[in-house]
């Protein structure tokens, strides 16, 4: 099994292999209001690299943890009368009669006539678990890349 830290290296190298060089982010910017919206070569480099297929089991459960439990704070949320983005977005749209934003469509695939309760929850619970897992994974990456900072200055020994 490979070492957290060369695990997370190897990971860095290859994001640095497809990123923009020099923090210029023009060619993502340009693609935002296109049709597919993504580079689909760059995609496909990705693909080739295997970042589908990506595994880091050190992170993994507690990933899988942390969106369960966001899910669920989620829906709770919407149960005590609250909202999450997908609601606020709902209220705000209905603020403007000429928006045209309309979350109709995510209610309509649960059976519902407009943005209801159902989609309220379904969306908050997903919003709440990419929110809990994106958190979660941030704050392991961090620790490993400071981890590895410590053992590359020799503030740290590694058996």
């Amino acid at each position: 099994m490979m070492d957290p830290l060369e695990h997370l290296q190897m990971l860095k190298d290859s994001a640095a292999g497809i990123s923009p060089r020099k923090g210029d982010f023009k060619r993502i910017r340009a693609l935002r209001f296109t049709e597919p919206g993504f580079d689909r070569e760059t995609w496909r480099e990705m693909c080739n690299m295997g970042w589908l297929g990506l595994r880091i089991p050190w992170l993994r459960r507690r990933v899988v943890l942390a969106a369960v439990i966001g899910a669920v704070a989620g829906v709770i949320i919407v149960l005590l009368g609250g909202h999450m983005m997908g609601g606020s977005l709902d209220l705000l749209a209905h603020q403007f009669p000429d928006s045209r934003l309309r979350l109709d469509r995510v209610g309509a695939w649960f059976g519902e006539s407009g943005f209801g309760r159902v989609s309220q929850m379904v969306t908050s619970a997903l919003e709440g678990g990419l929110f809990a897992a994106g958190v979660v994974t941030a704050m392991r990456l961090a620790r490993h890349s400071l981890s590895d900072a410590a053992v590359e200055s020799g503030a740290l020994r590694v058996r």
